[in-house]
């Protein structure tokens, strides 16, 4: 498989969308044998962290997966596969996600869990909560989570500077577990091996749609994001609940 022709793909930004545009390569790498060679972009849709900084972050992870042959920076002679193209399907918002890739790249997204990692035990036993202010799920009680599983064995995952005091204001539970990752591979690493992830639609969620982790998926207060979100909760395993 490993000796036939890769197949060439661009990627924009951003980051959760470079991620959950990563299953199109790995579903075609199976379909087909044909590993890929990813060039990340610049277009009018960027990275939040700027291009060169995110290479260096995702880089290891990115490369380590089975479907990927090369990670690059620019743009190639020639491109097979632009992954940013569902942005601009006349199908946008009117049909979800997984219709979406279906039509676009022919590919049942989310066959094959697309990010594969490390499992570290130390956070086997935990929940982990991440939330994002523009999206903030309306439809998680997080105090019936605190309840279920023990405040002690929840940590808020506190990817931006004003993420958990906006979650603080929001519902009143201040959380003493508190972490940053150092790397995305950290991240990765966390999603991967915690008991439960709890996450608004973000960045963080799409990895955790990608490795296939135990999650409650919150929903944004906006139609045409749950109309996107919905083809991912139905297809892609391990969603606990929509609550």
């Amino acid at each position: 498989m490993s000796n036939l022709e890769p197949i060439n793909y661009t990627s924009p930004g951003l980051l959760g969308d470079f991620i959950i545009q990563l299953s199109v390569v790995c579903e075609n790498y199976y379909k087909t044998g044909r590993k890929g060679i990813l060039y990340m972009i610049n277009t009018d849709i960027t990275f939040r962290k700027g291009i060169e900084e995110t290479y260096n972050d995702i880089q290891a992870v990115v490369k380590s997966q089975p479907y990927i042959e090369d990670l690059r920076i620019g743009m190639p002679d020639s491109i097979d596969i632009y992954l940013g193209s569902w942005r601009q399907n006349e199908q946008l918002f009117k049909i979800n996600m997984y219709e979406l890739f279906l039509q676009e790249y022919e590919i049942q997204m989310g066959k094959h869990a697309w990010i594969k990692t490390k499992s570290d035990s130390q956070w086997n036993s935990k929940v982990v909560i991440h939330i994002t202010s523009y999206r903030f799920p309306n439809n998680i009680n997080y105090s019936d989570i605190v309840n279920e599983y023990g405040i002690d064995n929840i940590m808020f995952l506190n990817m931006e500077t004003n993420d958990f005091e906006y979650f603080v204001d929001k519902t009143g539970i201040v959380i003493p577990h508190i972490h940053k990752p150092s790397s995305f591979e950290e991240l990765c690493i966390i999603i991967n091996s915690c008991k439960l992830f709890v996450g608004s639609a973000s960045m963080p969620m799409c990895i955790a749609h990608a490795t296939y982790a135990q999650r409650i998926v919150g929903l944004p207060d906006n139609t045409d994001d749950i109309k996107l979100i919905k083809g991912i909760i139905c297809h892609i395993p391990n969603i606990v609940s929509e609550i």
